[in-house]
């Protein structure tokens, strides 16, 4: 049983260095690993209740999230072939709208109430995506 503690708490602290070495790697706000070739993840919006949706050749990905109350979205534009904008603005009741989010730029929205949230983008509005709050 000794050792079995000793393997876990060698483990952890390995895992707690290299988030720590990681979170000092990359000081300009974005994540050191490139997702998309194109578009970089901003740390913010990455961890515990926390979603990325990749905006890309004019869709969502994924175009539809299911989360838990609490939880912030962020909406990356990871286009690379135009030079457009996109927005996630709510489908009904002017909930949200994230106004220009240009390539590489982000926007988060956090959820705080169960229900059924559709989204789609002004200049594309065949670009639709969904946010379910369960």
């Amino acid at each position: 049983m000794k050792e079995w503690r000793r393997l876990f708490a060698g483990v952890t602290l390995i895992a707690f260095a290299f988030g720590i070495v990681s979170c000092f790697s990359d000081r300009n706000g974005t994540s050191p690993i490139d997702v998309t070739g194109e578009c970089r993840i901003p740390l913010s919006a990455i961890g515990p209740n926390k979603v990325v949706v990749a905006m890309r050749d004019f869709a969502f990905f994924p175009d539809t999230v299911r989360i838990r109350p609490g939880t912030e979205v962020t909406w990356v534009n990871c286009e690379t072939d135009v030079l457009d904008f996109h927005t996630s603005t709510s489908v009904t009741d002017d909930l949200w709208d994230s106004g220009a989010i240009n390539r590489g730029e982000s926007y988060t929205r956090r959820f705080d109430t169960a229900g059924d949230f559709g989204y789609f983008c002004i200049p594309h509005p065949f670009m639709r995506g969904a946010v379910v709050v369960e």
